[in-house]
Formats: structure tokens, C-alpha cells, sequence
């Protein structure tokens, strides 16, 4: 039923996204009360079909078209973020927003993973600009700049997310990098007998 729902969905945003949101606003409006904030099935498969939506127009475009969408993008998301968080309900605005910085996130985690990248410095600030936002990044759990940390050890590994906190230090959270325990040296090695360890102690 979900794959259904989220076939459906996306068909009918290919087609007419306005009209669809405008359903979707209403649809909102009159069920706040039945869909509980907690229950997530619902706005999860909104997220998921406005990101791919948000990326099939992506497609079309050239790098540089994409940089600078993807930074209006961004700029209007955080307003539209920080609005939703005075809001008792979760909106259909509110959602897409997400997605948009989601998708945007994940683009620009790929570009700066990249050995010698060439990140377009608009988007670079609004990204950091985005990641920096106090409001928006008020817990170690949740919010962008956790999203993008995530995105970039999941995908690129954690060494490649050290390697990138050189040239843009603000990509990892002040608060990430106090809650650091000191780091330990590792060992490279995975072997484990007496005479291994006298000469690694020794």
C-alpha cells in the first residue's frame, strides 16, 4: 500500500504539483487533528515524492543552473524552516522545504567529497549560512548541519568528512566537535597475538 500511495503521489506531482499541494493543504487543514505529529508514514512519503519531484527538474539543467537553483533553493527553505517552527501543525510548505534542502544537502555533501572540488561559492555560503542557523540546528540529533554530517560519513566515510572539515570547518557543528571524545589512535592492524602486542607495546 505505501509503494502504491507513493506511486500515486508522485504521478499526480509530475503532472500538476500546484494543484496537488493545494489538495494536499487542505487535506492537511481538515485532518490536523486525526494526524498525529508523531506518526511520520504520512509526511515521510511527501518528503520522499517532493525530493524526487525537485530532482527530475534537476535534471535538465546544467551545473551551473543547478548551483544557483540549488542556493535560492536553500535560501527560501530556511525561511520557509524557520516560519514552520512557530507553527503548531506540520504544513504542506513546511514539508516541501525539507525535501528541498534534503536533495540540495546531499548534492552539495557529493560535491565537497570530492578531492579538489569546485563548490560554486554562492551556494557555499547559503550552505553555511543554513548549517550555522542556531535555530534550525538546535539539538545534536536533528536539524541540516547533523543531516549533511550524516549524509557525508554515510555515503563517503568518516575520514572523507575530515578531510573535508579543513577547507569548511563549519560543515561539522560546534556542538559535535565539544561532545568529541579525544580521538585514540588506531590501530590499522587487526591482529591480536602475544608476541603482536610486545612489539606494538614495546
Amino acid at each position: 500500500v505505501p509503494v502504491i500511495r507513493s506511486f500515486l503521489l508522485q504521478l499526480v506531482l509530475d503532472h500538476n504539483s500546484e494543484r496537488v499541494k493545494e489538495h494536499l493543504r487542505h487535506y492537511f487543514e481538515r485532518s490536523c487533528r486525526a494526524v498525529s505529529q508523531s506518526d511520520n508514514s504520512l509526511f515521510l512519503l511527501c518528503v520522499k515524492c517532493f525530493e524526487d519531484a525537485l530532482s527530475k527538474s534537476f535534471s535538465s539543467m546544467t551545473s551551473t543552473q543547478k548551483f544557483i537553483e540549488a542556493a535560492h533553493l536553500l535560501e527560501r527553505a530556511q525561511a520557509s524552516l524557520l516560519e514552520g517552527l512557530q507553527d503548531q501543525h506540520i504544513s504542506v510548505d513546511y514539508l516541501e522545504s525539507v525535501a528541498q534542502v534534503r536533495l540540495v544537502l546531499c548534492m552539495v555533501g557529493d560535491i565537497l567529497s570530492q578531492p579538489g572540488h569546485q563548490l560554486n561559492l554562492y551556494l557555499a555560503s547559503v550552505t553555511e549560512k543554513l548549517c550555522t542557523n542556531t535555530q534550525l540546528n538546535n539539538s545534536l540529533d536533528m536539524g541540516p548541519a547533523i543531516f549533511l554530517v550524516k549524509y557525508i560519513v554515510r555515503k563517503h566515510g568518516l575520514s572523507t568528512l575530515r578531510r573535508v572539515e579543513i577547507d569548511h570547518p563549519w560543515v561539522i557543528p560546534v556542538e559535535l566537535k565539544q561532545g568529541e571524545k579525544e580521538e585514540e589512535t588506531l590501530d590499522p592492524f587487526v591482529i591480536y597475538s602475544p608476541l603482536y602486542q610486545k612489539v606494538r607495546e614495546g
